[in-house]
């Protein structure tokens, strides 16, 4: 049996099923290209990938349009998270306007439909072209409301300092005073 792609299922579920966009609610931007309200059509990544083709736009209105008013972003080079759509605009605005030629691009992903969990693997390119001088590997993991908008958002980005070589040994060290065995 020959494999459809992604594009032509989309189209012939469409055709079956009727639009698959969920509508805009007060206080956010209607989705550009459309939220998929039923992640089992069109699953979780579609989702993921629509909230970063607009953040690689720098569209933080339609970014935003993919999350929950009561987003949760967690970013983990920061103590606390951003909470409400407010404080995660604000952050995405912060982003957008400090790294205006980044691109993150999904190298792969896990869904958990059923629970409504995804879990992403990507990179950063820039527009320059250059080799970046630090990291840019990272991972997210999304979690999905009934709704198919995202929750909570947990970004955990490649550290810049390398610290396996001392840390597993400051690790022992500490565990031997502490009597952990």
């Amino acid at each position: 049996m020959k494999a459809i792609n992604v594009a032509s299922r989309r189209v012939l579920l469409s055709a079956v099923l009727g639009p698959l966009t969920l509508p805009p609610r007060p206080g956010l931007a209607a989705p550009v290209g459309g939220l998929v309200s039923n992640a089992r059509v069109g699953g979780l990544i579609s989702n993921a990938r629509g909230f970063y083709s607009a953040w690689n736009r720098k569209d933080v209105d339609t970014a935003m349009s993919f999350f929950s008013p009561s987003i949760t972003f967690y970013d983990a080079q920061y103590a606390k998270p951003f909470v409400g759509a407010a404080q995660v605009r604000a952050y995405l605005q912060e982003c957008a306007d400090s790294l205006p030629g980044w691109q993150f691009i999904i190298d792969d992903y896990a869904e958990d439909l059923e629970r409504g969990r995804l879990g992403l693997r990507w990179h950063v390119e820039d527009s320059s072209e250059l080799p970046l001088p630090f990291p840019s590997n990272g991972l997210s993991f999304l979690e999905f409301g009934p709704d198919g908008y995202i929750a909570v958002c947990r970004d955990m980005v490649e550290p810049t300092l390398k610290t396996g070589a001392f840390q597993l040994p400051l690790l022992r060290a500490v565990s031997k005073i502490l009597g952990v065995q």
